[in-house]
């Protein structure tokens, strides 16, 4: 039995491993109709903004919790901007050191935790650990989990990838994850707001009574 759950485990692993992210779509300007696939010319950071966004970067580098400055693009119909990212529980200080608008461009803050090295157990560990406890209680709750882990695994292996085809799709994954934690009750599609109508009408709001949550893409990491 144990080995069985291991090896289970073990394929949810490498399938959830795996992201799950299509291509975005870009136009040939802010505001412009988003027509093609984007390429790197397309993503790459609005010169003038990337400009101001260095010009403050060591400043706002130095208050306690932010991590990243950066520059938006203009090309993915989402509006110019600067994101300041930080750690969510500083984000209260660093609106109070860092002004919403600097030079015309706004300043958005984005409430993310640095990326660190991977310090998580893999779904292998947890499956051998929920089948090595001695709580009754504890067990039936890995065992959920795991079942639960895997009817999403299913769902996603059926329809990710005809999902991430269609145009506007960038993300399919689980609704919400908090460090190691996510949510696979549910699923979360992020769309770009232009096609976010035609995608509703080709993704079923439930699959596998898995209820699908929709998302528009807002230009800043999911």
């Amino acid at each position: 039995m144990r080995s069985a759950v291991a090896i289970a485990a073990f394929s949810i692993a490498v399938t959830m491993s795996i992201p799950v992210r299509a291509e975005l779509w870009c136009g040939n300007g802010r505001g412009t109709p988003l027509d093609h696939p984007c390429t790197d010319q397309d993503t790459e950071e609005d010169p003038a903004v990337a400009a101001i966004a260095a010009k403050y970067s060591d400043q706002w580098m130095a208050i306690h919790g932010v991590w990243l400055v950066s520059a938006g693009t203009n090309q993915t119909g989402t509006p110019m901007e600067i994101r300041v990212y930080v750690e969510p529980m500083q984000i209260s200080q660093a609106k109070d050191q860092i002004p919403s608008e600097v030079e015309g461009i706004p300043v958005a803050f984005i409430p993310k935790a640095a990326p660190k090295g991977s310090g998580s157990r893999s779904f292998l560990e947890i499956g051998k650990s929920g089948a090595g406890t001695n709580d009754p209680e504890t067990a039936e709750h890995q065992e959920n989990e795991r079942v639960l882990r895997a009817a999403f695994s299913d769902t996603l292996q059926t329809y990710a990838q005809e999902w991430n085809d269609l145009p506007g799709v960038i993300d399919v994954g689980p609704g919400k994850c908090k460090g190691t934690e996510c949510d696979y009750t549910t699923i979360k599609v992020v769309v770009q707001a232009q096609f976010l109508d035609d995608v509703k009408e080709r993704i079923p709001a439930k699959v596998s009574d898995i209820p699908v949550v929709f998302i528009p893409y807002t230009g800043n990491d999911q």
